[in-house]
């Protein structure tokens, strides 16, 4: 697969599915993240975050929770974490989760 060149305000091009295994390594490593530090994380655009954190919920890899409190005003940021079943499947490097260590080959 070919990548653009990154630029210094856009990170190299990758598929969709690239998109989702990076998110799903990342919240496997951090914990719970809200879309806009999976933003920051990345430097993916809004578009490109939200779309695939779509197909993972959709998929049920990840799930969605309710965010903390909020001090200003608008809805709380949601927390975006791994299911269960995701955190096993991915499989031999040990990573944090909020339920217990899991594995992953990949890594």
């Amino acid at each position: 697969m070919l990548c653009r060149m990154p630029t210094r305000d856009r990170p190299p091009r990758r598929s969709g599915s690239e998109h989702e295994v990076l998110l799903l390594e990342l919240l496997g490593r951090h914990g719970p993240l809200s879309r806009s530090g999976l933003r920051e994380l990345t430097g993916f655009s809004r578009t490109t975050v939200y779309d695939a954190v779509a197909r993972l919920v959709d998929d049920g890899a990840v799930v969605v929770r309710s965010g903390r409190g909020r001090s200003g005003p608008g809805r709380p940021a949601e927390e975006l974490t791994l299911s269960p079943g995701t955190a096993r499947a991915i499989g031999s490097a040990r990573i944090p989760h909020d339920e217990g260590d899991v594995t992953d080959d990949r890594l």
